[in-house]
């Protein structure tokens, strides 16, 4: 007696042949993993890049990859506690109050103006001291020159913080002692610490007499956060006293990399590419399902009633074929506003007409066959027959132009963002970060070759996923 050969479902006879449909599992593993990393693109930015979406890194504006700075929004710190000692001005063995936060506010000011866009005035001589050389993994080299340089820059920052000091002297204060501003101000510029040859040796430390942003980034880390002293007091405060102990001083804030670099804003790269992979991919698949709620539909009552119902049907949806279609998106964005809901409705429901067109013409194949005259035989109405018995068996072909249907959506968001009338900033999507690298893509191409390179690589995957799915519901096509 010969055994029994187990036979296998259609499923399962589709689900081989897409197996060996090897570009069509990459395609599908690549979109799967983006979607992954797009939807938990909030958890990546805690804890992987641990720059958030928003952040912005002024200094580090339009900085190649592999730059590093502290992350202000998901800050961590080394444990490093030898630095205490330095902000402790007033050496009472706690950091707090509000003269000595403010102190350590100027002393960190202070080397900002090493490495921001200053000009100093030097006996009436305007001296740069941002002279930008080369790119540099911390930033670009600023050459700062001892003495000329940092002696002009020292004289304007102690004008600047003199100012400041007399400006918020009480009033009484000032008519008591008519030269207490410039005592007190002159007692608290020098226990900054910011003056003279040792302070440029100690920031100097490859010797050149010359200062870096790299070395004046180095320098000030201690300090960073107290550049916002309210939110060093928010990280470091933990018995929320008003004061930081050595026991609560977590030490200095860590540096973080920019993996693909910066933007003109100062933000992450990456960052932005993975909120732009949550955006793009929802857009499409929202308006994907729209186009398929309002093609399915229509196409299905078309092809099963015929006639003068099919006439009126298709002749509309020829007449909305006859119209440009990027026209006909651009017309619905302006006139119901722009917005991420607008233009994932706009794009769908221009969409749908090819879908429509591809269900009718199952529909008007299949709505003769036995199994439809069986339901009509035992007294199904037309929409039960429609939706329960013809829709189910135009699901395949359906199903794959869904698959095109999405890189299709993708690739026209980017257009549209590249327009202007996409996703609007400061939300991320991949065809509005194109935008802003293709401005300055001579100087800073990393902002517009890694979005591109994303953007492509799920376009190319999605249309290998739609092709297997294609020949793995349709065995006829591979004849």
């Amino acid at each position: 007696m010969s055994k029994a050969v187990k036979g296998t479902s259609l499923a399962a006879d589709a689900w081989l042949r897409f197996r060996k449909n090897k570009l069509a599992l990459v395609g599908a593993w690549f979109v799967v993993v983006i979607a992954i990393l797009g939807f938990a693109s909030p958890l990546l930015s805690a804890y992987v890049t641990h720059f958030s979406l928003d952040e912005q890194h002024t200094e580090f504006r339009l900085m190649p990859p592999g730059t590093r700075d502290i992350s202000k929004d998901h800050t961590t710190f080394d444990g490093d506690t030898s630095h205490f000692a330095a902000l402790d001005l007033d050496g009472n063995g706690t950091i707090g109050g509000e003269e000595e936060l403010r102190d350590l506010y100027w002393k960190a000011r202070f080397l900002l103006f090493l490495m921001d866009d200053y000009d100093v005035i030097s006996d009436g001589e305007k001296l740069s001291t941002t002279k930008r050389l080369k790119p540099h993994p911390d930033g670009y080299l600023v050459a700062v020159e001892y003495p000329a340089d940092f002696d002009a820059l020292e004289e304007n920052f102690r004008e600047e913080f003199l100012a400041f000091v007399h400006t918020n002297l009480p009033e009484k204060v000032r008519e008591d002692d008519p030269f207490a501003a410039d005592r007190i101000g002159r007692e608290r510029f020098e226990r900054l610490g910011v003056l003279g040859p040792a302070t440029f040796a100690a920031i100097d430390t490859d010797g050149d007499r010359l200062v870096s942003t790299a070395e004046a980034n180095a320098y000030r880390l201690p300090l960073r956060l107290f550049e916002a002293p309210t939110d060093a007091m928010a990280k470091m405060d933990g018995d929320g006293d008003g004061v930081i102990t050595t026991a609560e001083y977590p030490g200095a804030p860590e540096l973080y990399t920019f993996w693909l670099g910066t933007d003109h804003l100062g933000r992450d790269v990456l960052t932005r590419i993975l909120y732009g992979a949550r955006i793009s991919i929802t857009i499409a698949l929202l308006a994907t399902l729209v186009s398929f709620t309002i093609g399915v539909c229509w196409g299905s009552i078309a092809g099963f009633y015929g006639g003068r119902v099919d006439n009126i049907m298709m002749r509309i949806v020829d007449v909305m074929y006859g119209l440009p279609f990027m026209f006909i998106v651009i017309l619905l964005i302006v006139v119901f506003g722009r917005s991420t809901i607008n233009l994932f409705i706009a794009l769908g429901a221009v969409q749908w007409l090819t879908m429509s067109r591809v269900v009718r013409g199952q529909v008007i194949s299949l709505k003769t066959r036995e199994f439809v005259e069986a339901a009509r035989a035992i007294g199904l109405s037309r929409l039960k027959i429609v939706f329960r018995h013809l829709l189910r068996n135009t699901m395949g072909p359906v199903i794959v132009y869904s698959t095109l249907m999405v890189p299709a959506i993708i690739l026209e968001e980017a257009f549209l963002s590249f327009l202007g009338l996409g996703v609007q900033p400061p939300n991320p999507s991949w065809g509005n970060m194109i935008t802003d690298g293709a401005k300055v893509m001579d100087t800073f191409p990393w902002l517009i070759i890694y979005p591109g390179l994303v953007l492509s690589a799920t376009l190319f995957s999605m249309n290998f996923l739609g092709d297997g799915l294609r020949d793995a519901l349709d065995p006829q096509m591979q004849k």
